[in-house]
């Protein structure tokens, strides 16, 4: 539990470096103005462990929304909150680290906040285990991402909240973690 507080407090400086890389514009060079004519986007999903694929579809200009997929052994930092229901301690509460995110699929809403920064909110079902396998619990989550681009690629991390939607044993859970370094190749057309 220290080792992930101390990540959580260590996560933004590592971030720093990549804000930056801006430019001031010099007077003499022309300006590129971005590609706004491509109404369609397909990002491919780098994570650590994992990949995934999303398909988007262009509203205005700054908007976006689609649906996604994602397979692997996607790393992630955070706790699942679970309630037995069993009769002998009907309220027992206990915390457990979350570890890996084997499977997702969900829809995405995208916002661009500015040239280089985005906003994107997931409404997904996953998986969540604790070994890297497929035997998982089922959830029904919010993802809440930032993202950077740089270069053609974009850099970023999600926030995740959910709720457990299966469970063999019954029990009740929510899951709260941080999905960091997730890298995605968006190819416009």
């Amino acid at each position: 539990m220290v080792a992930m507080k101390n990540l959580i407090y260590l996560l933004p400086f590592l971030l720093l470096p990549l804000l930056g890389f801006a430019q001031g514009n010099n007077i003499g060079e022309p300006q590129k103005k971005e590609n706004t004519n491509f109404k369609n986007q397909i990002d491919l999903d780098v994570e650590v462990l994992a990949s995934g694929i999303s398909y988007k579809r262009r509203i205005t200009n700054k908007i976006m929304v689609g649906a996604g997929l994602g397979l692997g052994c996607s790393v992630t930092f955070g706790v699942m909150k679970n309630k037995y229901r069993y009769g002998e301690y009907p309220n027992e509460f206990y915390y457990e680290a979350t570890g890996f995110e084997s499977y997702r699929l969900g829809l995405v809403f995208e916002y661009k906040i500015s040239k280089r920064f985005k906003y994107e909110l997931r409404t997904e079902m996953i998986g969540i285990t604790e070994a890297a396998n497929f035997s998982t619990d089922m959830f029904f989550v919010i993802k809440n991402g930032a993202f950077v681009r740089l270069k053609g690629i974009e850099l970023g991390v999600d926030l995740v909240v959910g709720k457990e939607i299966y469970n063999p044993y019954g029990n009740d859970s929510w899951v709260y973690y941080i999905k960091p370094l997730n890298l995605k190749v968006p190819i416009k057309w």
